[in-house]
């Protein structure tokens, strides 16, 4: 008999309450400024009636990343969505809806009967005809409240989750865009048409262009320029690479609208007899001269020695042949 009351009550609460249906989202934003958009979210939430349910930062990489949970009215769940969508790029979105319908239902209905059950247990205490029999039916009431408090605490979840929605909102920092770079380059080669023909031919396989480029001659000296523009993703490459065609006089790089690099392409100068220092040959020469005597002052130094050692050895060897000649004759 009780089955089956419980079984009419059952299918009463799913007519009269419709469906229980709990709403959840989670959207990945990139943003370039973490901190201020979470900001921003809270106060979407806020202003919606609902509130901040949590909060997480963090740093990998160098780049912050934080979360952001919220709670909104059910009835604002979209509203929620469109405006956090508005303050980044969305790279990842997905929402989700569950019906506990049938869960609420059925606990519900659980804890009316425990309820009725308790009530039972109460009448029975006050005509409890032993000890025994009223710590008994006390430690079933204590069992009866423990369960009644554990379905109340479900329902109250499920009715929260169904009340206000749950929003989750990611944060990746964006890397932020780098202005282009123009670079202005003084290169000195001795072949400037060479130099300006690989240089054209880098901005051309960089994906790049050549917006002019000039060769001429003055006073038998070559120059050359050339203006590119070129991807801003090796604009560092192509700089060492240029500068590696000769010998730079000078190099400046600044921001601007255009990845652009402008080489200035001058041959050495030759040696005029203006350049040529006239005492410059006399000075050689006293040098050269000056080597020769050091060399012999050494050579006549370091027979010193030797010298003395063997003339006193050769005069007396030259004296004793003298004597014995002089000997063998009589």
């Amino acid at each position: 008999m009780e089955q089956l009351e419980y079984a009419v009550r059952r299918d009463n609460q799913v007519g009269d309450l419709g469906r229980m249906i709990a709403f959840t989202a989670n959207i990945k934003l990139e943003v370039n400024n973490v901190g201020d958009v979470m900001d921003e979210i809270a106060n979407v939430a806020k202003e919606l009636g609902g509130y901040v349910a949590g909060t997480s930062s963090t740093i990998i990489n160098g780049k912050q990343v934080a979360s952001i949970t919220i709670r909104v009215p059910r009835n604002s769940f979209y509203q929620a969505i469109a405006d956090i969508e508005t303050l980044g790029r969305v790279v990842e979105k997905n929402t989700q809806s569950d019906d506990v319908t049938e869960e609420y239902i059925d606990l519900r209905a659980r804890r009316d009967n425990l309820l009725r059950q308790e009530e039972r247990l109460l009448e029975t205490m006050r005509l409890a005809a032993s000890v025994d029999d009223l710590l008994s039916m006390e430690r079933e009431l204590e069992r009866v409240r423990g369960e009644i408090e554990r379905l109340t605490g479900r329902i109250n979840y499920l009715e929260n989750t169904v009340s206000f929605s749950t929003i989750r909102v990611e944060l990746l920092q964006a890397q932020l865009p780098t202005k282009p770079r123009s670079a202005f380059i003084i290169l000195e080669s001795q072949d400037v048409a060479n130099t300006l023909a690989v240089i054209e031919k880098l901005a051309r396989d960089s994906g790049g262009y050549v917006v002019r480029s000039s060769l001429r001659v003055a006073n038998e000296r070559w120059s050359g320029e050339i203006v590119a523009n070129v991807p801003a993703d090796i604009f560092d490459e192509l700089i060492s690479k240029i500068t590696a065609l000769g010998e730079t006089r000078n190099m400046e790089t600044k921001t601007s609208d255009t990845s652009q690099i402008t080489v200035s392409i001058l041959q050495p100068a030759k040696p005029t007899l203006h350049d040529i220092d006239p005492t410059e040959p006399f000075i050689t020469g006293v040098t050269l001269l000056y080597t020769i005597l050091r060399g012999l002052l050494i050579l006549v130094v370091g027979s010193a020695p030797l010298a003395t050692i063997a003339l006193p050895l050769y005069l007396f060897l030259k004296r004793r042949t003298h004597k014995k000649n002089a000997g063998g004759g009589i």
